[in-house]
Formats: C-alpha cells, structure tokens, sequence
C-alpha cells in the first residue's frame, strides 16, 4: 500500500471514529456511519427517565478488552452497550448474592474532610 493510501485510510478511519462509528469503522469491511450516536435518549412518554451517563477511564486487560470490541463488532453494537450490559449483569448477580446495593444521594464534599 503507497503512503498516500495509508493516510488515506487514516484520515478516513479517524472521521469514522469521530463520526461515532467508534473503532467499528477501523475494522477491515466494516460499515462506515454517517452519523454521529447519541449517548443519551429521550424517554419515551409514560417511560422512566433515560439513564444518565458518565465517563470511565480504567486499565484493562487488554485481551478482554479485544474480546469485548469483536463482540461489539459481530452484533453491531458500540462497546459501550457491550460494556453496560456486562456491568449490569455483574451488578445483578452480586446483588442477587448479597443484598440490593442502594445508592446514597449524599454528595460528600472534600472541604469537610479536615
């Protein structure tokens, strides 16, 4: 493959990324996306509000990691549907095994720490 080509390839996959394909659009026949995906939805009415989302920065094991974007891949899912997916069935089981975890609203602040 010439130079030109291979930038070519990487401006394209890099727009795919950007563009919301995630790294979907880096692997070889995948299907470009023309439109950037939502990361929050609208409830529908009747429905409960949409879960809110927040960012995670964590060090992984990096096969699993892999592993987890092939399956992303093979059924035309981000990873983080993948990702939340298996959260929420990890948060299930622990609970089904040691009680509901119930979530304090208490927001601490760092000024009361000494």
């Amino acid at each position: 493959m010439s130079k030109a080509k291979r930038e070519k390839a990487l401006k394209d996959g890099l727009q795919s990324i950007s563009a919301g394909g995630g790294f979907a659009g880096l692997i070889k026949g995948a299907a470009p996306t023309d439109q950037a995906q939502s990361t929050t939805q609208a409830p529908k009415a009747g429905t409960a509000a949409a879960p809110t989302y927040g960012r995670l920065c964590a060090v992984v094991n990096i096969e699993l990691q892999r592993k987890m974007q092939v399956i992303a891949h093979r059924h035309s899912l981000t990873f983080k549907e993948v990702l939340e997916q298996a959260m929420s069935k990890a948060v299930a089981a622990y609970e089904e095994k040691n009680g509901v975890i119930t979530l304090s609203d208490d927001n601490k602040d760092s000024k009361d720490l000494f």
